[in-house]
């Protein structure tokens, strides 16, 4: 299964541990299934007011597999229906799609890891036909990219589900 690490905001982060968010809006995805590995941006102000956030911040928190990418139109129907999973108002997604469809990835098999990930732990692929790569990250994206899962990942998967 392929492997994607995605930027989310803090507070976003919180619904989705919740279990409150069970749907990420994205203005790209990749083809359903793929892991997606959740890293937790920072935010000043939520460090501020609350300090034990701080160490979370800037981290790889947990995973999620997404086994389906559903298209989202620019519709208030639409808006309507994904709002409550989203956790998104209406006008947040207007204002989030820029006029263009969306897709809404569902986020099941949550593991929310016990202590934070360092970025470092992960490394990118990138190709230039006839080569691949690995290249370890320096920075998080800006939304999402594909990332070669890690040995530990895939070892805890295993150990998952052994009986």
């Amino acid at each position: 299964m392929k492997s994607i690490l995605m930027s989310i905001q803090p507070e976003y982060c919180e619904l989705i541990a919740s279990g409150k968010k069970t749907i990420e809006v994205r203005k790209t995805a990749p083809k359903a299934p793929f892991r997606v590995f959740i890293y937790q941006t920072k935010k000043k102000w939520i460090y501020r007011l609350l300090e034990w956030l701080g160490l979370y911040q800037q981290k790889v928190i947990g995973e999620f597999v997404c086994n389906a990418v559903e298209s989202i139109p620019v519709d208030s129907e639409a808006f309507a229906a994904i709002s409550k999973p989203a956790c998104l108002t209406t006008d947040e997604l207007i204002e989030y799609c820029s006029g263009k469809d969306m897709y809404g990835l569902h986020i099941s098999d949550l593991k929310v890891y016990d202590k934070p990930k360092e970025l470092s732990d992960f490394y990118s692929i990138k190709q230039c036909k006839p080569w691949t790569w690995e290249e370890p990250l320096a920075r998080p994206p800006q939304s999402w990219q594909y990332v070669e899962t890690p040995d530990w990942a895939e070892e805890a998967n295993h150990e998952s589900h052994k009986t």
